[in-house]
């Protein structure tokens, strides 16, 4: 007997080393399909973003361009003035996938080795001071290095992102234009491509005519434009719409520089979507570009300069059901008390019209020391939770104080 169970015990022993062996085995080849489906996702992403680069191109040129000769990088087509030392004009395509956020600024500035005459460089905007060892200080001409097509435009794609710094991109913009009401713009038509799922088609350019005072500093005589035009073509809803804007600190609402793409043409000499419908040129609807906005609503803010796992309030109700807590961030517009006596907020929009609303249950208002639906009220800021959907209504719930900062944008 004392050998019989022996043997057992070692034939058990053999069994549970086998099937020791039989789970190691399995978790490695499980390990070996997750590091091949990673590396088949990098690929795949690859080749999205290079057939997403083939398809700009080809609209673009579909539309019509403002001249037959230009240069081609892999997300945008461009025009270069060698007399004013940046671009004619430059065209780009702001795709709904602006909204994921995967690629921040590359600031990496250079030259344009596609421009045969050579283009700007960063000596012609600011200067070095080298005078004391290890200095790096760089002093600006008093210029900013603006983007005609914005680099936040291009976060769907590390290298087309890259690209836009190119000299051949950029022309000088005083900082409280290009910081104002030029960048107010660029998220306005990125705000209009998430909310409408739908693709722009955008020519920018510079005013270049040969008064132009240059850079005072600039070894290559840099021109500074006194008037940016912007055309915009949305051919889901076939409208358009044009925007001219001078050079210095602007205060008037986006609607004030609103102009036909038949104006512009006008005061540029440029023929502008060659191959879309006249009539399409000769009139716009702000209405339909801004949307129907009520009294004591406010924009959202720009998604793209919200850090990552932020979300603004349009971009965030598209979170319901994910089941992973993000940062909602907005600017409560009013609150109220339900009959239960549950705290509610709504961000940049007013109740009836909300698109996203904040919920605090009447059992966990002891954790605030204050009333959230006054103290909260008109502050721009981030909700930490799960976004659901409710009938109608997309909601987050929060049960503490802790789950709301201020907002911080990113430049």
């Amino acid at each position: 007997m004392h050998r019989v169970l022996c043997i057992l015990f070692f034939l058990s022993g053999f069994i549970v080393l086998a099937q020791g062996q039989k789970i190691e085995q399995r978790l490695n080849e499980i390990q070996d399909s997750l590091d091949w489906l990673a590396t088949y996702k990098i690929a795949l992403e690859q080749r999205y973003n290079q057939l997403t680069c083939e398809q700009i191109i080809q609209e673009l040129k579909r539309y019509g361009l403002p001249s037959t000769s230009y240069l081609s990088h892999k997300a945008f087509l461009f025009s270069y003035s060698e007399q004013h030392e940046q671009p004619e004009w430059v065209a780009h395509v702001i795709v709904p996938d602006v909204i994921n956020l995967g690629s921040k600024r590359t600031n990496d500035f250079r030259i344009d080795p596609l421009v045969e005459t050579g283009t700007a460089d960063s000596i012609d905007y600011y200067a070095f001071d080298g005078t004391k060892a290890g200095d790096k200080r760089y002093f600006t001409y008093g210029y900013d290095r603006g983007h005609l097509a914005p680099s936040a435009d291009f976060r769907w794609s590390k290298e087309a992102m890259s690209e836009s710094y190119y000299y051949s991109n950029i022309s000088p913009q005083l900082p409280a234009f290009n910081r104002g009401k030029w960048a107010e713009l660029e998220g306005f038509l990125r705000k209009y491509v998430i909310e409408n799922e739908t693709k722009l088609i955008v020519l920018t350019a510079p005013i270049l005519t040969d008064d132009l005072r240059t850079i005072t500093q600039s070894p290559n005589e840099v021109s500074i434009p006194e008037q940016f035009v912007k055309i915009v073509y949305d051919p889901l809803n076939e409208r358009t719409i044009g925007f001219v804007m001078d050079n210095a600190a602007l205060t008037e609402p986006l609607s004030h520089y609103a102009r036909t793409i038949n104006e512009i043409e006008m005061l540029t000499g440029f023929n502008y979507f060659s191959n879309i419908e006249e009539e399409l040129e000769t009139e716009f609807s702000w209405e339909e570009w801004e949307g129907m906005q009520e009294e004591g609503n406010v924009e959202p803010v720009d998604q793209v300069l919200l850090p990552y796992k932020h979300f603004n309030s349009a971009a965030g109700s598209k979170q319901a059901g994910s089941n992973e807590e993000i940062f909602v961030c907005g600017t409560v517009v009013d609150s109220r008390y339900s009959r239960k006596g549950h705290a509610w907020l709504n961000v940049d929009y007013k109740y009836p019209n909300q698109i996203f609303s904040i919920m605090i249950r009447k059992e966990e208002l002891e954790q605030f020391s204050f009333d959230p639906t006054v103290q909260y009220v008109n502050k721009a800021l981030c909700f930490q939770g799960k976004v659901e959907q409710w009938g109608e209504l997309i909601v987050m719930q929060i049960d503490k104080p802790e789950r709301v900062k201020g907002l911080v944008i990113e430049r």
